[in-house]
């Protein structure tokens, strides 16, 4: 059975109507890799659903950050946008194997849509910090451009911004169809269908199976 932990919210931020950060204060120092989730514990139906939201900050910061969207009919997002400064949430995690372990001797490509960008900027900002030898590119995909400035001033990193319903694409149009160098390396993170046919047109192109890693929500 996963190990449940608490966490204050402190702080929230709403970015838009249906878009807003959490900032949480874990009770315990949790360590965690750049580009894994916790799951939240949402009460429903007298029971309790397990919701994953990915954490958009670093594992030095003493605070979490959640970046989420409501979903309309979503009983995790509208339960965590319905929470006010002071109130606790319960959690476990961290999890999952979306992550860097090692930079790539070759041009990484990192691809998000809208709040796919959570786990995305993480792994940019931990990347960057390890002083890469090869280019680090973002293709982000959103009508609401968060962490675009800071992750452009990021050293070796190239930013660029499509409106969200592009983003797929225009990564093919990129790195399938306009040139032939099959050397880069993917992670790509957003919801539903989407992810997995850049996944599998990535991977048909020629790119190598473990060279295109992928969180879909």
């Amino acid at each position: 059975m996963a190990v449940e932990h608490t966490a204050r919210l402190v702080d929230v931020v709403v970015h838009a109507p249906d878009t807003r950060s959490l900032f949480l204060e874990p009770a315990e120092r949790l360590p965690f890799k750049p580009g894994q989730f916790v799951s939240c514990l949402v009460p429903s139906g007298g029971g309790t659903l397990n919701r994953p939201y990915s954490l958009a900050s670093s594992p030095d910061e003493a605070r979490w950050e959640i970046l989420l969207n409501l979903v309309p009919g979503g009983p995790g997002s509208q339960y965590l946008f319905d929470r006010r400064a002071g109130d606790t949430i319960r959690v476990t995690g961290p999890w999952g194997t979306f992550v860097v372990d090692a930079l790539p001797d070759a041009e990484t490509i990192f691809v998000a849509e809208r709040a796919g960008i959570a786990p995305i900027r993480a792994m940019l900002r931990d990347a960057a910090r390890r002083m890469p030898r090869r280019p680090l590119r973002l293709l982000y995909g959103t009508d609401l451009p968060l962490y675009r400035d800071e992750l452009a001033a990021l050293p070796g990193v190239d930013v660029e911004v499509v409106p969200a319903g592009d983003v797929w694409d225009a990564a093919v149009h990129r790195w399938i169809d306009r040139d032939a160098d099959r050397s880069r390396h993917f992670f790509i993170c957003g919801v539903g269908a989407p992810v997995l046919a850049l996944r599998d047109r990535l991977r048909a192109a020629g790119y190598a199976r473990r060279a295109v890693q992928y969180e879909r929500w």
